[in-house]
């Protein structure tokens, strides 16, 4: 099944603007640019509403940062070497290979587990934000099948593993304290 859709995404989905498109959006730099900035963003707009919302924006931000720190300790130090399987283009031939294909194994996709993480922290901290991080996410976690480098199914043990991360530190972050001045979650 993973080959399957790994053949579906990458061989029958063809999409000239895609072509384009996905190399530099799944682009490693790229990807930890866009959500550094979406976190510097939501750190700016908090602070322009006062104290109570930068510390709460601080919380979101640090979920994020540590979640993605513990996935590429966990995914790429323990997971990858543990699991030593191969990417598709070692696997299969005729591979549309879009971008370059690291030294490390496949499973999980630290790409997947990276933007996860911060997707789940977001869409915990700020609900209405959630939609659109899940869905860049989910993107992020599309290109590096379109593009060759993963199979599906890296990329969705990735994306758990990034929102396990998330969820289990938000968990830590709620014990430490309730949000400043308001009934936490009301921003749902």
């Amino acid at each position: 099944m993973d080959r399957a859709l790994f053949l579906a995404v990458n061989q029958h989905s063809v999409n000239p603007l895609a072509d384009a498109l996905l190399p530099v959006l799944t682009d490693g730099t790229i990807n930890a640019l866009v959500l550094a900035a979406v976190g510097l963003g939501l750190l700016v707009w908090a602070a322009r509403r006062g104290r109570a919302e930068l510390g709460w924006a601080a919380r979101v931000v640090l979920v994020g940062a540590l979640a993605v720190a513990l996935g590429d300790l966990l995914g790429g130090q323990v997971l990858k070497p543990a699991l030593a399987r191969l990417r598709p283009p070692y696997v299969l031939p005729d591979v549309r290979l879009l971008v370059g294909v690291g030294p490390s194994f496949a499973l999980p996709s630290n790409h997947a587990v990276n933007t996860g993480a911060v997707a789940t922290a977001i869409a915990l901290g700020y609900p209405r934000l959630g939609g659109w991080m899940l869905a860049y996410a989910a993107l992020i976690a599309y290109s590096r099948v379109y593009v060759g480098v993963h199979w599906p199914s890296d990329v969705l043990v990735g994306l758990l593993l990034g929102w396990a991360l998330a969820v289990l530190l938000w968990g830590v972050a709620r014990r430490i304290g309730p949000r400043a001045g308001t009934t936490e979650g009301a921003r749902g």
